[in-house]
């Protein structure tokens, strides 16, 4: 049973902030770099800064947890009977039994509809492709 404390942090999903603010700089710097290795066009290139810069303005700024919630999650982490994830919907957090979970996800990953057993691991191959990509 989770106390008082780690519903709270589960009831703000995943909208909370524990390592303060973002160092703007060396991100910016960052999706420059990325930016100006795009094969694209400056108006794609200049769109593509304009909604990077916009996803940084809206995340959260220092830490915006009671310190009663910060205690909450931290009392979560060392218990390895359960598994806390972002769900596929929305901005929120699940939290199951670690067996469940790992029965869910085995169920997933052997259904022949969705997933094809490799019998080579095609990493390096794809990587190389990535690779030529970039230096293009």
């Amino acid at each position: 049973m989770l106390s008082e404390a780690e519903t709270k942090v589960f009831a703000k999903g995943l909208n909370f902030n524990v390592q303060g603010g973002v160092r703007e700089e060396e991100f910016l710097a960052a999706v420059e770099t990325g930016v100006s290795m795009m094969t694209c066009g400056e108006e794609e290139k200049q769109d593509t800064r304009l909604r990077i810069v916009g996803s940084l303005s809206r995340l959260a700024r220092g830490h915006n947890l009671t310190m009663e919630e910060a205690k909450g999650l931290t009392s979560l982490r060392p218990d390895r009977s359960i598994v806390i994830f972002s769900s596929d919907k929305g901005r929120s957090m699940a939290i199951l039994d670690k067996g469940d979970y790992e029965d869910k996800t085995l169920t997933l990953l052997q259904d022949v509809n969705i997933h094809e057993v490799v019998t080579v691991d095609p990493t390096t191959r794809l990587q190389r492709k990535v690779e030529v990509e970039l230096k293009s």
